[in-house]
């Protein structure tokens, strides 16, 4: 076999793809935060005794991502990589499965430049890398999507309606922001997209067989069908006019251009799209261009008018920018097909080196205080106590050292150690956590060890050029010094609050 096919053969494309997961996952890994992931943990551990336990609040009910995690404990044990196997599992399967579709709707070519864009996502590899939810949401909703398209492109039989239904159904299952792809399949059945519209009802039945018999155990064991929900939409409301910064219509768009987890995607979509829906296409089949930028219409669309459900929140767009990362990767084939290589190259070579600084520039140790209170839990031979909320998002970790014991979130009482984190204890509230902040603040005590965050490299040009003191201090901070110091004090009892 020549150089030249081995380099176009699905093997070596798999290993390829496969090792450019590695390598990036590598690069970009956060690991546990003790936010949602915490939970999912508490839950998973639960599942192992009672599998088909009922949730009680809208992180419990989320079993296609608490399952495989007990699983994963059941045959590693716990430990930070056990939990979050199945999130990166997730994120694999989704590289690959998108390959092998991708290949059988348009070409090899565009498969592989789509992938490798998908696997070098900021977006994608944190929601990965940090235990989230929306990996899986994303896995199913994806597959859902491409499945459909492949049976309109195919002409494919019933079987691959039901899977669409199925699969769609898992996603609806995990998280019911996917009502964003029912309502864009409702359109498409609306319009007659691709199927006769009898046929749309094998889809509706494959969701019925996962959401009825989800709808069905909840009945009979809560007495209310709808329960997970009801744990869904009452969970929280959400009034992004008091968190808004440009104002509620133009958040959205300065989240698409400027948020670091797309990197310069949503800056080339509009060119994307122009060119590919301006090309020629002899082909009879429904083109996929048409139908994956309905979809990202769609589900923008759908998410930005939440307003009152959902924070303005990169991790919720995921799915549409998978549809996206698609697109582009498309419009960067077809230009190598008309002979713009060089021009190709150059923005696949551009995207790539965009999401590798995105990545860089991400926080991607946001419990750096919580991690140093389990060194200092290892060393020390006495007590340690701090803030509630720094104590519960340590605690998997205290766990898994056997030192759990050794920290409280109690008031510091005389004569001991008190670890200080002031953005933590000022809030005042932290799951069932309800503290009086000013309790936790430390007084003119003995400082017994400082932990100093250093600034990023890429702070010197900033001060060399005086930079630092030009821009705004928060961009600075997110960008050169992500971490503030925190101490470890004692209370000898000296000084007032």
């Amino acid at each position: 076999m020549t150089l030249s096919k081995i380099g176009q053969s699905y093997l070596f494309h798999i290993f390829l793809l496969l090792s450019i997961c590695l390598v990036f996952i590598y690069y970009s890994w956060v690991g546990y935060i003790g936010s949602d992931d915490w939970v999912y943990i508490e839950n998973a551990r639960a599942r192992i005794a009672e599998p088909f336990m009922i949730g009680q609040d809208h992180w419990q009910v989320r079993l296609p991502l608490t399952w495989p995690m007990a699983l994963s404990f059941l045959a590693l044990g716990e430990s930070e990589l056990a939990a979050a196997l199945p999130t990166l599992l997730y994120f694999v399967a989704l590289v690959l499965l998108n390959y092998l579709l991708i290949s059988k709707v348009k070409d090899r070519q565009t498969a592989l430049l789509s992938s490798t864009l998908l696997a070098t996502s900021p977006l994608l590899l944190v929601n990965a890398t940090s235990l989230r939810v929306d990996t899986v949401e994303t896995f199913w909703v994806i597959a859902s999507l491409l499945i459909f398209y492949l049976s309109v492109y195919k002409n494919g039989n019933g079987l691959l309606l039901v899977l669409v239904g199925i699969t769609a159904g898992i996603s609806f299952v995990t998280r019911p922001t996917v009502v964003g792809l029912l309502v864009y399949y409702f359109i498409l059945f609306a319009s007659g997209y691709g199927k006769n519209r009898s046929q749309y009802m094998l889809i509706l039945l494959g969701f019925i067989l996962i959401w009825g018999t989800e709808t069905i155990y909840y009945w009979m064991n809560t007495g209310t069908p709808l329960y997970r929900f009801h744990l869904d939409y009452h969970h929280d409301t959400i009034d992004r006019s008091k968190t808004s910064n440009f104002g509620v219509f133009l958040d959205p768009i300065f989240l698409l251009l400027f948020n670091q987890g797309f990197g310069i995607l949503f800056w080339l979509l509009p060119f994307a799209s122009y060119g590919l829906l301006r090309s020629p296409d002899l082909k009879s089949k429904p083109r996929l261009d048409y139908f994956l930028l309905g979809f990202v219409i769609t589900w923008l669309l759908f998410v930005f008018l939440l307003t009152r459900k959902l924070v303005l929140d990169a991790r919720y767009l995921a799915s549409a920018t998978v549809a996206a990362l698609i697109l582009v990767a498309s419009w960067l084939s077809l230009m190598c097909s008309q002979g713009k290589r060089g021009m190709a190259g150059l923005l696949f070579s551009g995207i790539i080196v965009t999401n590798i600084v995105c990545l860089y520039l991400e926080n991607k140790n946001p419990i750096y205080a919580e991690r140093w209170l389990v060194e200092l839990a290892k060393l020390s031979t006495e007590p340690i106590y701090t803030d509630p909320q720094t104590e519960e998002r340590a605690r998997f970790l205290l766990e898994l050292d056997n030192t759990a014991t050794k920290v409280h979130p109690l008031v510091a009482p005389p004569g001991s150690l008190f670890l200080s984190v002031p953005i933590n204890a000022a809030r005042g509230q932290y799951n069932a956590y309800r503290w009086n902040a000013s309790d936790f603040a430390p007084g003119n005590w003995q400082i017994v060890d400082k932990l100093n965050p250093e600034n990023r490299i890429i702070a010197r040009p900033f001060e060399w050029f005086g930079l630092d003191k030009l821009v705004p201090s928060n961009f600075y901070k997110k960008i050169c010094c992500p971490n503030s110091p925190i101490i470890l004090y004692r209370n000898d009892g000296n000084g007032v609050k």
